[in-house]
């Protein structure tokens, strides 16, 4: 009776284990970055010295990102994401420091907006799984 317990122990571990690594091995992201001079590594080219925002479809068109730039009240860096199947959140990130959305967004639903300091080379990622 003993070894049936702790065997049943021992495949409830391989298979809570299996589940982990199934969810965290299908996780995706979705990154643009400033490649420099404004230049943004989907090929375009913002200034930061006025706000801007723009919006990116990904994963064929399931999810979306919108990012930019903001100076209206102090320079900083945005992003929020939406992806219609999956589970997701956003970050915003640069040379000093990276903040993700204070919450994981159902499929459907956009995550918080991530704001920050405007930074060297920002970059803004969607993650999703």
């Amino acid at each position: 009776m003993l070894k049936i317990k702790k065997l049943s122990k021992v495949m409830l571990v391989v298979f809570i284990m299996a589940i982990v690594l199934t969810v965290f091995s299908s996780a995706s992201n979705y990154l643009v970055y400033d490649t420099g001079d404004g230049m943004l590594s989907t090929g375009i080219n913002h200034a930061y010295d006025k706000s801007w925002t723009t919006t990116d479809y990904f994963d064929n068109g399931r999810g979306m990102m919108t990012y930019g730039f903001n100076n209206i009240w102090f320079n900083e860096d945005h992003c929020k994401s939406l992806h219609t199947i999956q589970t997701h959140k956003s970050w915003v990130g640069n040379d000093k420091h990276a903040f993700q959305s204070s919450n994981e967004a159902a499929p459907g639903d956009w995550t918080s907006t991530v704001s920050m300091g405007h930074g060297t080379k920002p970059v803004w990622e969607a993650d999703y799984y």
